[in-house]
């Protein structure tokens, strides 16, 4: 009896703490509530001066009144999720962006996205934010979501795309600028590649103005540049032509056209180039001193390759090619006139061929063959002609057949031309057959 009489007591203690704590729970939760419906009530009163001192412009004193509101309702132990909390968020993100603190301003807007990651004016904030802190990286991250965000209205859009122009031309100028770094310290493979990403860009801007086709003529002018410091004219000629289809008036761009023009071994187009340069009125100094250099060196060019072209023909046709003391004589007096090309223009196509053709008469036939390898392949005669005499040389018969068949296979018009460019032509043919018969 007296152990059942103590556990009816320590039952009854129990309820009697447990109604206790339900009691001090009640109250606390509704001194709670009373605390946040009063802190409410006055973020409320902040909310509104701050609205109003926005409105008139007190930019500080709205910053001061949002972010009072908001510490009231945090201190009152509010979970700051719903619409009209976020709403102060964004509101004082607003005022301070206005004041300059993008810092700040962007992680108010960052409090926003952690409860609403749709939250398009939160969003919108935070890629305004980033623009200014040239985090262009988050910016796009930014700006992409509001776009595909399913409650973006057309005005969302609208400022999205905004966005993205600004966002565009800052990634140009740091991609350009980046890029004019790259190639003053050489680094020329990482200032094609910035040069590529900024004219990519450029061309995705929807509002094409005279200060961005300014950007592209100066883009592709720079990546010219670059592709003939790599060793690309052909590249650095198509974009000179692109730079100048939008500025054709550019001498700087027409004189590196005309460069490209003479390393391609276009005599005639880069002479015409350069002299349309020089026939223009009040061009300075530095511009006509240029464009005379490239006069110049296309003349010597031209009259080089022609002499050493007319030397190793007419030694193919009228020595005795077995004669190794002579081959090797006017080998060496070929190659020694083309080093003055070499120096102006050293991927010129026709200097290729005949330094390779000048390689294989001194027996220099793995020389002459990686020569040809190593560079931009060519369907001028003279070429496929060489190609196939290393190929027979070699010993690669289908090879040396299909490498001279547009030489040997010609009709009557075409034959006079082929055999004035092709050293022995006809000689060429009897080896052919050889091949063929072999």
């Amino acid at each position: 009896q007296c152990n059942r009489a103590w556990e009816q007591v320590k039952e009854l203690e129990r309820i009697i703490e447990e109604e206790r704590k339900s009691a001090a729970e009640k109250l606390s939760n509704k001194m709670l509530k009373q605390k946040q419906n009063k802190a409410t009530k006055r973020a409320e009163q902040f909310r509104v001066k701050g609205n109003k001192s926005y409105a008139a412009g007190d930019l500080s004193s709205a910053e001061g009144y949002y972010a009072e509101a908001i510490l009231l309702l945090e201190s009152s132990g509010m979970a700051l999720i719903d619409k009209n909390h976020l709403t102060l968020r964004t509101n004082r993100a607003a005022a301070l962006m206005a004041l300059g603190r993008e810092h700040d301003a962007l992680q108010e807007c960052l409090n926003v996205l952690n409860v609403d990651e749709e939250n398009i004016k939160a969003l919108s904030q935070a890629a305004t934010c980033a623009l200014s802190l040239s985090n262009l990286n988050s910016a796009r991250k930014y700006i992409a979501r509001i776009v595909l965000s399913s409650t973006a209205s057309v005005d969302d859009l609208q400022s999205a795309q905004l966005q993205q122009e600004t966002l565009l031309r800052a990634c140009i100028e740091r991609d350009k600028s980046s890029g004019n770094d790259a190639y003053k310290r050489a680094d020329y493979a990482e200032a094609l590649r910035l040069y590529t990403v900024a004219l990519k860009d450029v061309n995705d801007i929807a509002d094409v103005t005279d200060e961005i086709q300014k950007i592209k003529v100066g883009l592709h002018s720079n990546r010219a540049a670059t592709h003939m410091m790599l060793g690309n004219p052909l590249k650095a000629a198509e974009d000179c032509c692109n730079a100048l289809k939008i500025h054709p008036g550019n001498v700087k761009i027409q004189l590196r056209y005309a460069r490209c023009l003479l390393l391609l071994g276009d005599f005639e187009a880069a002479f015409q180039e350069a002299n349309d340069v020089l026939t223009q009125e009040n061009i300075e100094t530095v511009t006509k001193n240029e464009a005379n250099e490239i006069h110049k060196d296309i003349q010597t060019s031209e009259r080089v390759l022609n002499e050493v072209g007319e030397l190793l023909k007419r030694f193919e046709e009228e020595k005795d090619v077995t004669d190794e003391k002579e081959a090797k004589r006017v080998s060496e007096e070929a190659l020694k006139k083309m080093n003055k090309v070499t120096q102006i223009a050293p991927k010129i196509p026709m200097l290729i061929t005949l330094k390779a053709e000048a390689m294989r008469f001194s027996g220099k036939y793995d020389e002459a063959r990686s020569l040809l390898e190593s560079n931009e392949p060519s369907d001028d005669p003279r070429r496929r002609a060489l190609e196939a005499r290393i190929c027979f040389d070699f010993g690669y018969l289908s090879d040396c057949i299909e490498a001279a068949l547009p030489v040997t296979k010609s009709t009557s018009s075409s034959q006079s031309s082929l055999d004035a460019c092709v050293p022995d032509r006809k000689k060429l043919i009897l080896l052919v057959e050889q091949a063929v018969n072999a």
